[in-house]
């Protein structure tokens, strides 16, 4: 990664089981101490809600997650779409909020089927409905 900052292998190894679609509804991921490397920090079973994955985000502290939103089309057809979400509150540090940010692009291109990507600070921001 352009910071030197690499993914550990649980990353991906959860991200592959989250990408088949039938256990996992969303991954947080954070940065190890000393921002060393990205972490798995949480894996949320299927049954998980919307409300749950916002819940997970700190107030304090800087994430990456992977989302599974399934919502309905105008027509009423039923659409699965994986939402990247780099999390970065006003009350996180500047040097996380830099690391995060500056390893954001090179960690999102190893997530490959990713369909939207955002960036918030509040949960206002990740408002869908």
């Amino acid at each position: 990664m352009a910071t030197g900052i690499r993914a550990n292998d649980e990353c991906m190894t959860q991200y592959n089981e989250f990408k088949m679609g039938k256990s996992i509804r969303y991954i947080i991921y954070k940065m190890s101490e000393g921002f060393k490397e990205i972490v798995v920090d949480k894996v949320a079973p299927q049954e998980s809600t919307y409300e749950q994955f916002l819940a997970e985000f700190p107030s304090d502290d800087c994430r990456y997650a992977v989302y599974h939103l399934d919502f309905s089309t105008e027509e009423g057809g039923k659409r699965s779409k994986v939402i990247f979400v780099l999390w970065t509150p006003s009350n996180s540090g500047v040097k996380s909020k830099m690391v995060y940010a500056s390893s954001r692009g090179d960690f999102r291109k190893l997530l490959t089927g990713v369909g939207m990507a955002l960036q918030a600070g509040n949960v206002f921001d990740l408002d869908y409905k």
